[in-house]
């Protein structure tokens, strides 16, 4: 029975997320309301104040899905060494944006944009200042964190281009791409990089 109630409340509440993210793809020039969510998920006003306070609770949850997948699989990224685990952050942060497209386009879109790339920015900038501090030699988090403004910047702005263009090829051409300019950043020095003839 709990396994049961637990299932409809999963339901419920994705239906609620489906329906807020809908809304605002579909509709970014609107301004949300409980009513309309409901109408949108078909579902009584009851059924969202059951299971959120408010609006902002709601988004909440949902961006911290994305967060939170991507804290994951970088833990999991840890075991490898430097660079290769760039192009595995690379690949994972790719994945979960393909694969979680249409949340990912709200969370990316200019109302939200802003709040969420600060906090991708923390999530993957205390994820490389590590390697860039050991490979780099240097401890000054103040001009790493500049520098990896400029390269953050640059990855979201061709990723957002990359789905823009219908994923005009294959995403593995793509990361490897990517792969090739963030490579630059972090090792300078390195002559071996030859993914842009790829």
């Amino acid at each position: 029975m709990a396994t049961k109630e637990y299932r409809c409340v999963q339901r419920t509440k994705q239906a609620l997320q489906d329906a807020f993210v809908q809304l605002s793809v579909s509709r970014p020039e609107e301004k949300i309301t409980v009513k309309r969510l409901c109408e949108q998920a078909g579902l009584s006003r009851n059924a969202f104040y059951f299971h959120y306070g408010d609006l902002e609770e709601l988004f909440s949850e949902i961006e911290t899905g994305i967060l939170d997948e991507m804290r994951a699989r970088l833990v999991e990224l840890e075991r490898i060494g430097f660079p290769e685990n760039v192009l595995g952050a690379i690949n994972a942060l790719t994945e979960i944006v393909l694969q979680n497209r249409t949340v990912c386009e709200m969370l990316m879109s200019p109302a939200y944009y802003t709040a969420f790339s600060e906090k991708t920015f923390e999530i993957f900038s205390n994820f490389n200042y590590r390697y860039f501090q050991k490979y780099n030699r240097t401890t000054s988090r103040e001009v790493f964190d500049f520098y990896y403004t400029f390269l953050s910047d640059g990855f979201w702005g061709m990723l957002r281009r990359y789905m823009k263009s219908g994923e005009a090829f294959p995403q593995e051409k793509f990361t490897a791409l990517c792969y090739t300019f963030i490579k630059r950043l972090l090792m300078p020095n390195e002559p071996s990089l030859s993914f842009l003839n790829a």
